[in-house]
């Protein structure tokens, strides 16, 4: 079904909404200083994100992140937001003017870094490293195309993809996922078909993550 949200509702409804703002003082928002001793303590269980995986998420859920002008209003520096706004109470409003305040302070690649270290992954696992180990066996860093695509295919909705429960489905997903990073610039023709031939090897058994949730 491809991206399961619409990105020009996604987008447009980002600027309506902030037609009202400001400066981002104006709603009590955080410092620099504050979002970044937020990043940098946000460490627990984080590893680096490889390149392969930033490619994959940019391109299927926030194609434009790397082109935009206007990177606070993606979906990927909203998410990287809420991280601050579970720490400070802030509206809608306010988590708009937190993307500005982010956009400014951090490096696209830190956003994204952040972005990602927030996605649930399925099995308990909510750290990218964790879901590579559960799901295939292996650190983040030695998976290839096709098992990056299924990891990012299926954080929309987990339970719905599991491999142990609806094998069909996994297959399915990393293909959908494969098809949709065909149309951008990042991976080649001769990658995408590569990585539609490759077998999804899962982990047997199939476990959980052990890693409790951050708070």
């Amino acid at each position: 079904m491809g991206r399961w949200f619409s990105k020009t509702v996604f987008f447009t409804s980002l600027v309506a909404a902030s037609s009202g703002y400001s400066q981002p003082s104006d709603v009590g928002l955080p410092s620099s200083e504050e979002i970044i001793e937020l990043y940098t303590a946000d460490t627990t269980g984080r590893a680096p994100v490889p390149e392969l995986l930033r490619k994959a998420m940019v391109g299927f859920y926030d194609p434009e992140f790397l082109r935009t002008e206007l990177p606070q209003y993606s979906r990927t520096t909203l998410r990287a937001s809420e991280r601050v706004r579970s720490v400070r109470e802030v509206g809608k409003m306010g988590l708009l003017a937190t993307g500005f305040a982010v956009s400014k302070t951090l490096s696209r690649e830190e956003t994204m870094n952040w972005y990602i270290n927030t996605l649930y992954w399925g099995r308990s696992c909510y750290r990218p490293n964790d879901a590579a180990l559960v799901y295939f066996g292996k650190e983040i860093d030695d998976l290839s195309l096709g098992e990056t695509a299924y990891l990012v295919g299926i954080v929309i909705a987990p339970s719905n993809f599991d491999p142990d429960r609806y094998p069909d489905l996994a297959d399915e997903r990393r293909n959908v996922t494969l098809d949709e990073l065909a149309k951008t610039v990042f991976f080649s023709e001769d990658e995408i078909a590569n990585a539609v031939l490759e077998d999804l090897n899962f982990a047997h058994p199939l476990e959980k993550c052990d890693r409790p949730r951050e708070r």
